[in-house]
């Protein structure tokens, strides 16, 4: 079931309703009946026992966790490490199979990247004692299959959001009204911009020696733009229809295109995926045995100040290499959106008292907007360059078209009206540019007031706000792009 689809708008006006119309103590089954409605709609039967048998396994094996005493720590320990690994390497075969040269399974749920991380998380604070563990097996299905979350996350802990989607919420004018009007914005990003530019770019790589130099350069650069807004469209869906149940999840963007360095982007873009691998993969790293070793050792051969960070740049690269295999497990994944990030951040580290010099010896007003102007591009490059590994096929059509994109220069297609043969006519480019713009506004006057957008529209006169309410809604009607049936196509994200 698609989340731009009208049927699940209907579908959650439906749970919505019904949600608020049970008592407060039951109200948890309305969303349980609405997580099992949308994973037998989104899903094959193949598929739903699949995601049925993870589930069960991960709600008994935090039972038999309940029911060690504290001293039996090995046991303890034994059944949480058994759990985890069979639910990741579950995860690696239905999603990577392909990497380890064994056949495609074709049988991953929807959603199986996100939810998988998300009980793995469960279960690690559970035995670490950090949670409750939930003993109602029908509320951990209400929370393992809470279906706004099914299709792009974002990742969410137990502790942070369990009790929330179990517990009955009271019904509030704020959280339908801005839980409504955030998936209107989601709808906007999705249908008018991700969807218009998705055209183009497609256009664009299917025949990349027909159209290489700038027209692949502009690809790639429509191409991050198409992901962000298909990506956090998505979330914004997501997290809209979360509130209108009462229940607030957490962000998964933070405003990552005003990032100055790579390493703050990351910080910025999918939160809740960056704070995962820090949690669950980077500290228990550095805080391993092996670690503790390798840090020892390197101080001793390469001084206390580089030796110290070693074990920290070791750990990074794994992290980044989980990231790019997590996106796919395809080389063009692990380099692009893994390892190439991952050395550039650590070059950055490794360089950053050469670039301090350098900074002095020019006379580099670093507080100047040209500087800061600067280095938000070159953010933007780094990005769009590991982004263009992410879009192409394989890691060798990525070299392809990385080495066709700089070795043809036509500079003068911006000008011969070459660009409006790819798709989309002029008056698209123009809807795009709007509604791009819109976008831009948005974020620039969150960044100067730290309001979002709902919250600035709030403190508007009635009339006026929902006039523009109106008028978006008509916008994302007469502008959308629709896919057969008057249905969008998949979520990038979607397929993770």
């Amino acid at each position: 079931m698609s989340l731009t689809s009208f049927g699940y708008l209907i579908f959650l006006l439906c749970t919505v309703c019904l949600y608020y119309v049970l008592p407060k103590k039951i109200r948890w089954m309305g969303i349980l009946a609405g997580n099992v409605l949308f994973l037998h709609k989104s899903n094959s039967m193949t598929e739903l026992a699949v995601w049925l048998g993870m589930a069960f396994f991960t709600y008994l094996s935090t039972l038999l966790l309940a029911k060690f005493p504290a001293g039996k720590e090995k046991a303890r320990r034994a059944v949480a490490t058994f759990a985890v690994t069979l639910l990741a390497v579950t995860l690696v075969l239905l999603q990577a199979s392909t990497f380890f040269g064994l056949p495609d399974l074709k049988i991953s749920p929807l959603g199986i990247s996100y939810y998988t991380l998300s009980w793995i998380a469960y279960l690690v604070d559970a035995y670490c004692g950090t949670c409750s563990i939930e003993k109602n097996p029908l509320k951990f299905f209400t929370f393992a299959g809470f279906f706004p979350l099914l299709t792009s996350g974002p990742i969410v802990r137990y502790k942070e959001t369990g009790e929330t989607v179990t517990t009955g919420n009271a019904i509030s004018y704020e959280n339908l009204t801005q839980g409504a009007q955030r998936i209107i914005w989601g709808f906007m990003k999705k249908l008018i911009i991700a969807d218009r530019i998705a055209v183009f770019v497609n256009t664009v790589y299917a025949n990349p020696y027909r159209y290489p130099g700038a027209f692949l350069h502009v690809a790639n650069a429509f191409f991050v733009i198409q992901l962000y807004t298909d990506f956090s469209g998505c979330i914004d869906i997501a997290l809209g229809s979360a509130q209108m149940l009462g229940i607030r999840l957490p962000e998964n963007f933070d405003l990552p295109f005003l990032s100055q360095t790579l390493e703050e982007f990351w910080r910025r873009w999918h939160v809740t995926l960056g704070g995962w691998l820090r949690d669950f993969i980077l500290y228990p790293l550095l805080k391993s045995s092996v670690f503790q070793a390798i840090g020892k050792s390197s101080k001793k051969v390469f001084g206390k100040k580089t030796g110290k960070k070693i074990p920290s740049w070791i750990g990074l690269l794994i992290s980044w290499f989980v990231v790019g295999f997590w996106h796919g497990g395809g080389w063009n994944y692990i380099f692009g959106v893994g390892l190439l990030f991952g050395v550039i951040i650590i070059l950055g580290q490794m360089l950053e008292p050469v670039f301090a010099k350098l900074i002095s010896l020019l006379r580099i007003n670093t507080q100047a907007a040209s500087w800061k102007g600067f280095r938000i591009l070159r953010t933007w490059f780094f990005f769009g360059t590991g982004l263009s590994f992410f879009r192409a096929g394989n890691l060798t059509d990525g070299f392809r078209n990385f080495k066709l994109s700089y070795e043809v220069c036509n500079p003068w297609i911006f000008f011969t009206g070459e660009l409006y043969e790819l798709g989309l006519s002029r008056t698209d480019f123009n809807i795009l540019f709007f509604f791009l713009a819109l976008l831009a506004i948005s974020g620039i006057l969150r960044s100067c007031t730290g309001k979002t957008i709902r919250a600035l529209m709030a403190e508007q006169n009635l009339l006026f706000r929902w006039l523009a309410y109106a008028l978006l809604i008509y916008a994302i009607i007469i502008y959308g792009c629709y896919g057969t049936g008057f249905t969008s196509s998949s979520f990038i994200y979607q397929g993770f």
